[in-house]
């Protein structure tokens, strides 16, 4: 091929790239809306069946997540009081830009020290909130604290899909035989005819 000849080729397979990445974006939004009530009602996959029954690879769709939202002076005064090994110090990221904190941070400039929960002790405690709906016990006073806020956030339909080799090959055959159009679609095949059905 030619300079001009390879420029044309990689010119028209970079538009039909963008156009085919622009279809499957759009297919894919349409997909995640149908999926989404699906795996809300406990359907976690999906195979995509090619004509005459070949299966094509599996999908799966991804499920909710919880949010956890601490109130951060309630979380830390109820740890600090039940147990307070799970609080730690640390340094307000403001304070980093303070030429002072080189050298005087703890014992000159004890404002810029904050304390939190450590984060292995924190995320222990998002599980509970999850369970609890942002309850924990104060285990000194036996005081129930609410603590955060806690948001159950339903399947989005987001997915992956995964072709496999046995199902890339599948699906190329199918394109190949015309069974499949290029956008997934199913060709309709004509019925068979009868026997003896055929007129002289």
């Amino acid at each position: 091929m030619t300079p001009a000849e390879h420029t044309l080729r990689v010119a028209v397979l970079r538009v039909r790239k963008d156009q085919v990445t622009a279809k499957y974006d759009a297919a894919r939004k349409l997909a995640e809306g149908a999926f989404a009530p699906l795996r809300l009602n406990g359907l976690k996959s999906f195979t995509p069946v090619l004509p005459g029954g070949t299966e094509a690879g599996s999908l799966s769709v991804k499920g909710g997540h919880t949010d956890i939202v601490f109130d951060e002076g309630k979380l830390l005064a109820l740890v600090q009081e039940s147990e307070p090994e799970s609080v730690e110090d640390y340094i307000d990221p403001a304070a980093l830009r303070d030429k002072r904190v080189l050298d005087l941070i703890r014992e000159q400039l004890p404002e810029l020290v904050g304390q939190r929960v450590n984060a292995e002790r924190r995320a222990e405690l998002a599980e509970a909130c999850a369970e609890s709906d942002g309850v924990l016990v104060n285990t000194v006073s036996g005081e129930r604290v609410k603590v955060a806020s806690v948001f159950k956030v339903d399947p989005s339909g987001e997915f992956a899909y995964t072709p496999g080799k046995a199902g890339t090959a599948a699906i190329l055959a199918a394109l190949a035989a015309g069974t499949v159009t290029e956008d997934g679609e199913i060709v309709p095949q004509p019925a068979a005819a009868p026997d003896g059905g055929a007129e002289s």
